[in-house]
Parts: structure tokens; C-alpha cells; sequence
């Protein structure tokens, strides 16, 4: 019985600052910049093209890229499927034993990974529903100062207000205080001025 080849894994991914391979015709046909100026004169001309040029061959840059994104997604993703569909069949193949083996540790290590990771994430969503509780009660705590702030300001508004009504009070009161204390005093003098002119008088008829 012949054995089974080995089993041969995807390419490695490109580096990404590995050269990429360019073909020269390809890229001036994808350019479109015309021919180079065979005289001086034409360079203007030629150096217009280049740049009224430049911002579509940007956006077919960015549609490359996008799309080269898109493929190798599609790429990670037939390769994983093509997997789950032939490691059924390898795994009853005893010449695949060794680097089955190697695939079990990788799973192993991921999934003691993902454990401690998915232990990490519980607990960091449980710090976070308790800082979540604690800004709650903190805007509960804050909401009921400044309800309280509103009712002092209100109760000191409605002070200040009494108090100038009874200072308001207060200087009306002095004003008619002075005005009745003039008024008395007028009163006083007039009558001790009539008091004299009658004593004066008597004491004529007497002699």
C-alpha cells in the first residue's frame, strides 16, 4: 500500500512590504497617460494628462485594494470550509496521525485562549455593570441635590423677597416717624409763640 502524501498547507501570506510584481504594459494601459513627449513642448501637455489622470487611477487603486480584501477573505473562508469537509477523512487515515497532532495542540492552545479569554471578558462585564451602578446611583444622588438646590433657591428668593417688603416697610414707617415728629414740632412752636403774645398783653392792661 502506497502511502498518502503529505498534506500540504495553504501559501505562505505575502509580506506586506514584499515587491509586488508589476507588469509594465499593464500598468501604462491601466494609467492611460499617453505617450511620452517625444519634444520638449509637449511636456505641458503630457504633465496635464498625468494629473487630471491621477484621481481616477486613485479611485481605481482603493476598488483594488477593496477588492483584494474581498478575496482573500473569500480565500480564508473556502480554505476553512475545505478543511471541515476533508479532516473527517483524514483523521481515519493513520499516515495523517502526526500532523493531526500537531492541529489537536493548536486547537487545545485556542481553546484554553478563548477560555481565559471569555473568563476576562465575564469579568470585565461584570466591572462594568458595577461601574454602570454606581454612575446611576451616582446621577440618582445628583438629581436629588439639585431638585434640593431648586427648592433652597426657591425658599431663599422667597426670603429676600420678605425681606425687602419689610425694609420697604421700615423706611416707609421712618419717613411718616419724621414727618409726624415735624409736624409736632411745628405744632409746639406755634403754641408756645401765642403763649407769649397773650403774657405781653396782660401785663399793659395792668399798669
Amino acid at each position: 500500500m502506497v502511502a498518502p502524501p503529505p498534506l500540504a498547507g495553504p501559501p505562505p501570506p505575502r509580506a506586506p512590504d514584499a515587491p509586488i510584481a508589476v507588469d509594465l504594459y499593464d500598468a501604462r494601459a491601466l494609467a492611460d497617460y499617453g505617450e511620452a513627449p517625444a519634444k520638449w513642448w509637449m511636456t505641458p501637455l503630457y504633465a496635464w494628462r498625468v494629473l487630471t489622470r491621477r484621481p481616477a487611477v486613485r479611485r481605481m487603486l482603493a476598488g483594488c485594494k477593496d477588492e483584494l480584501a474581498r478575496a482573500q477573505a473569500r480565500v480564508e473562508d473556502s480554505l476553512v470550509a475545505f478543511a471541515e469537509r476533508v479532516r473527517p477523512v483524514v483523521e481515519r487515515n493513520p499516515a495523517h496521525a502526526r500532523a493531526l497532532a500537531d492541529v489537536y495542540t493548536a486547537e487545545e492552545i485556542l481553546r484554553s485562549r478563548d477560555t481565559a479569554l471569555a473568563a476576562e471578558m465575564d469579568a470585565h462585564r461584570g466591572r462594568l455593570a458595577l461601574i454602570d451602578a454606581r454612575i446611576a446611583a451616582a446621577e440618582t444622588d445628583l438629581m436629588t441635590a439639585e431638585d434640593v438646590e431648586r427648592k433652597i433657591a426657591d425658599e431663599l428668593a422667597r426670603v429676600m423677597a420678605v425681606r425687602e417688603r419689610a425694609e420697604a416697610k421700615m423706611r416707609r414707617a421712618e419717613i411718616e416717624i419724621r414727618n409726624a415728629n415735624a409736624v409736632l414740632e411745628t405744632c409746639a412752636g406755634g403754641g408756645a409763640s401765642g403763649g407769649a403774645g397773650g403774657s405781653a398783653g396782660s401785663g399793659g392792661g395792668a399798669r
